[in-house]
């Protein structure tokens, strides 16, 4: 299956939008406007990488028969960084651009690329 980046982004934003006892969980997942147009199983794929890349605190993803079990109520400090690289819409679309112009990259290469332009926005060299 493929890595939808636009559900990776719309799950970690919606993570990071939670009230103080709300999670995403498979039951829920479509009442949140930022992934009600995906399916379940590309938010439970989405789900699963971010899991395995540690963006998420442990025992808010577990892996059962067929699929997962997610109760997700918190980003871990990796999933903080990484949003805050793709969080602004002009970044993100300008990242995707470089990075789908040359074929495609890694979800980490995406980020580094949008952190190339923060940092070049607020006049850092890269």
């Amino acid at each position: 299956m493929k890595l939808d980046y636009e559900c990776v982004r719309g799950i970690l934003l919606t993570v990071e939008s939670l009230e103080h006892n709300q999670m995403l969980t498979n039951s829920n997942y479509a009442q949140f406007s930022l992934l009600k147009d995906y399916s379940y199983e590309t938010i439970c794929y989405a789900v699963a990488r971010l899991n395995e890349a540690g963006f998420f605190p442990k025992g808010n993803v577990i892996e059962v028969i067929n699929g997962i079990l997610m109760r997700i109520d918190a980003l871990t400090w990796e999933g903080h960084q990484y949003l805050d690289c793709i969080r602004d819409e002009n970044i993100w679309k300008k990242a995707q651009k470089k990075v789908y112009g040359v074929g495609g990259a890694p979800l980490k290469i995406l980020g580094e690329v949008a952190m190339m332009f923060i940092r070049s926005s607020v006049g850092l060299s890269n």
